[in-house]
């Protein structure tokens, strides 16, 4: 049995390219995942690639449904239904005029969502929740996250910004103002044990480093100024931190 982990489908042979469009799909059985975990991760990349070709406009797509509230003149999508494995938060004709919010509980635990495009105005710090969300990809209209950017230990390993975007960028997996000078989110599951911030930067944001999984070593420019919660870590497996 194959499953499809972008739209759910299951095959009992692997059609190597699903109705979808996803193309390499991996055998494994949701109950044994420690002996398919190479394969595993390697389709956690496919479907990073695919949600990346989806917000470029390569891949066309169906925007997900998703629970709209209006309060205080704002949009709030506070979660969304869709059995899929991508998920597409996109502003549509109801929105014109009025701000969104993709807010507090917008996967509400949703551990079969891998990869999440955005493309609101505003991002509330625990939109994702307790989820299992391996990509954030940003479209161009994205301006803000509220109070940092996660409050929850997170598998986040992929971060992807629109270059359209006059907000933010990212570069190797890492959320930054676009005129990198305040960096925004470090990916937790970003598999280096070494990491430099940039010369550029002068300010950590709140929960930028939120119990990264794998590093070991953080070099950090001298004179940086560091947010309330920037850097939090498990226990004994903090990493060493220099000034360069």
């Amino acid at each position: 049995m194959v499953s499809c982990p972008v739209c759910m489908r299951t095959y009992a042979r692997n059609p190597v390219i699903c109705s979808c469009g996803f193309d390499g799909l991996a055998y494994h059985t949701p109950e044994k995942p420690e002996l398919y975990k190479d394969e595993l991760s390697a389709e956690s990349f496919r479907v990073y690639k695919f949600a990346k070709r989806v917000l470029f406009g390569e891949l066309p797509y169906e925007a997900s449904q998703v629970y709209r509230r209006v309060s205080e003149g704002r949009m709030l999508i506070d979660g969304t239904p869709d059995r899929r494995g991508v998920i597409l938060i996109d502003r549509t004709e109801r929105d014109v005029g009025m701000r969104t919010v993709a807010d507090e509980g917008l996967l509400a635990f949703r551990t079969d969502v891998l990869a999440l495009i955005l493309n609101v105005d505003s991002v509330h710090s625990s939109f994702l929740d307790e989820s299992a969300v391996r990509s954030l990809l940003l479209g161009r209209d994205v301006k803000e996250f509220r109070n940092g950017i996660m409050i929850s230990p997170s598998q986040l390993r992929f971060i992807t910004v629109d270059s359209a975007n006059p907000a933010f960028t990212a570069e190797g997996n890492v959320l930054f103002t676009k005129d990198m000078r305040r960096l925004v989110c470090y990916a937790p599951s970003r598999p280096e044990k070494e990491y430099r911030v940039p010369e550029s930067v002068r300010e950590l944001g709140r929960y930028s480093f939120r119990f990264p999984s794998h590093l070991e070593r953080l070099y950090l420019p001298r004179g940086i100024a560091v947010s309330d919660n920037a850097l939090v870590f498990y226990e004994g497996r903090e990493p060493e931190i220099e000034y360069y």
